[in-house]
């Protein structure tokens, strides 16, 4: 998933990170959507392979599982309720668009640096010695 982040940030590029700071493009959406579908393939794929049950019983776990939280929260662990609210919020637009414009900075950041090296490198020229010969 962190390839499909880096491959896709720029399509957010120059957003602000607030969700109510600039306007949503069908792109963005897209890839999210895109994102989601990649998300809950590779999560069912974990969960049948290496848990032995189905997405459909997981979620209904989580779900119980968040409700028991929100009714009583000292019935979680913290590492227990950490995990749940990282669950729900891969699921989330506005989690998911606050990473991709965070990766979108990143990559001007890169970007920018690269050039910045690339400008200051010196320019190297062929040049011929006043006899005529290779310098």
């Amino acid at each position: 998933p962190h390839q499909y982040l880096r491959d896709h940030a720029s399509d957010f590029r120059g957003m602000k990170v607030g969700m109510g700071s600039s306007e949503h493009s069908l792109e963005q959406h897209a890839v999210f959507q895109e994102y989601l579908q990649l998300y809950e393939d590779r999560l069912s794929e974990y969960i049948e392979s290496q848990l032995g049950g189905s997405s459909k019983e997981f979620y209904e776990e989580l779900a119980d599982a968040k409700d028991v939280q929100a009714r009583d929260p000292e019935s979680c662990d913290a590492g227990t309720a950490l995990f749940i609210e990282c669950l729900v919020a891969s699921a989330d637009y506005d989690s998911f668009y606050k990473v991709m414009v965070r990766e979108a900075q990143k990559l001007e950041a890169r970007e920018a640096m690269e050039k910045m090296r690339w400008d200051a490198a010196p320019t190297v020229a062929e040049g011929k010695t006043a006899e005529g010969g290779d310098a």
